[in-house]
């Protein structure tokens, strides 16, 4: 398994109530191949809200008090991609990233 963490470069934007929407543009990890399997994972959410990636919603982040959120993104990546996740809290994303998870053996990671 390969991890890129998708620290800063974080807009902000404040929605209606204590909602906020993230947002973070970043490109399609190099060397995937055709077994390889790209999942988001975003930790210490605090918040229920939901994620999209390119304007297609990943799930629902579901419950008051959300820790973890995983979505299977390998089908929706794009050569530049744009990740939008909307909380029901100002509170930051602090733990987002994207697990790459190659071979027959890790094709069906959690």
């Amino acid at each position: 398994m390969h991890t890129i963490r998708l620290r800063s470069r974080w807009e902000i934007e404040p929605l209606e109530g204590n909602q906020v929407r993230c947002t973070r543009r970043f490109h399609q990890p190099t060397g995937l191949e055709a077994s390889s399997r790209v999942w988001l994972v975003i930790d210490d959410i605090g918040a229920p809200g939901e994620a999209t990636l390119n304007g297609r919603l990943l799930g629902l982040i579901e419950g008051q008090e959300v820790t973890a959120a995983r979505f299977d993104i390998t089908a929706h990546l794009q050569p530049g991609n744009v990740l939008a996740i909307r909380l029901a809290s100002a509170q930051p994303l602090e733990s987002v990233r994207l697990e790459i998870h190659d071979g027959v053996s890790e094709a069906s990671a959690p």
